[in-house]
């Protein structure tokens, strides 16, 4: 039998290989995002430069902001999701524990003891173990909350249940980076949340002792290389970061006179038999030469 074509499907086209292939279709970023597959902006934030005890802190205490959200957009809609917090580690396998790495029984333990996770709620995906495989993630009675991987996921794999990543290793490679960032891009039901629960149409990467500026530099990069580098702008550090890449909030108060009432307009966009915000990204970019 002779085959006289060959027909690939990738979801993580490489420039590289495109360049001796014959490319008949691709797909850009922000037809994903109007299409409304895809989680963004994409926010990347940094706890400090202290122990990585913090970075998963700060991770799981916006994996409880999420999952507030979730839980009222059940009660509003009776549409389920459940945030899911993708761990990456330095270690798995008993026999892999190095002083001052960061292993997956480590962080096991601290969700348990510190953070309050429950029985069923931390499962491991690497080489050494795979608990995933008994789940159906998707499930509204699975009760997992929280993945701990190291570089089993790294490709071939997307949850879109997974919403916050926290990187507690020092990951400078892009194309690891990426490869990872693109385990918590898809959206639930390729379908947006209402703006009142807006905040489930993004995910949230939490990087460990590593500048946030560098880090959003190697994420936009990687998805250049990807064939998505229309979604640059939609990576962005979260908050104000100083030259140290530490996040820094500010809180602005209105002044009296405001406090009771503010009133704002609204760009809509028409969207079949209705109206929804309009969204420069995907309404205006694509008409702009």
């Amino acid at each position: 039998m002779l085959f006289r074509s060959i027909l690939e499907l990738s979801a993580t086209p490489n420039r590289a290989k495109e360049q001796q292939c014959n490319v008949l279709h691709s797909v850009t970023g922000m037809a994903l995002k109007k299409e409304e597959m895809v989680k963004l902006p994409l926010n990347l934030h940094n706890a400090g430069q202290g122990d990585w005890k913090d970075t998963l802190i700060a991770a799981n205490g916006k994996l409880e902001e999420l999952q507030a959200l979730a839980e009222r957009e059940l009660q509003e809609s009776g549409r389920y999701v459940r945030p899911i917090l993708l761990v990456r580690v330095e270690r798995t396998g008993k026999d892999q524990t190095e002083a001052g790495k960061v292993h997956a029984d480590h962080v096991r333990k601290f969700l348990h003891e510190r953070l309050g996770a429950k029985e069923g709620e931390v499962a491991e995906k690497s080489s050494a173990e795979d608990q995933l495989s008994v789940h159906n993630l998707m499930d509204d009675h699975c009760p997992v909350r929280f993945i701990l991987t190291k570089a089993a996921l790294q490709e071939g794999w997307d949850c879109p249940f997974a919403y916050v990543l926290a990187l507690l290793d020092q990951t400078t490679a892009g194309t690891a980076l990426t490869q990872m960032v693109g385990r918590i891009l898809r959206q639930p039901d390729a379908e947006r949340f209402p703006a009142n629960h807006a905040g489930l149409n993004e995910c949230h990467v939490f990087v460990h002792r590593q500048n946030v500026a560098d880090a959003v530099a190697r994420v936009r990069e990687g998805l250049s290389n990807e064939g998505m580098g229309d979604l640059g702008d939609l990576v962005r550090a979260a908050g104000t970061t100083s030259a140290g890449g530490n996040l820094v909030t500010v809180e602005v108060e209105r002044r009296p006179a405001f406090r009771r009432r503010i009133c704002l307009p609204r760009i809509l966009a028409r969207e079949r038999d209705g109206w929804r915000l309009f969204d420069y990204e995907s309404d205006l970019f694509p008409s702009v030469p």
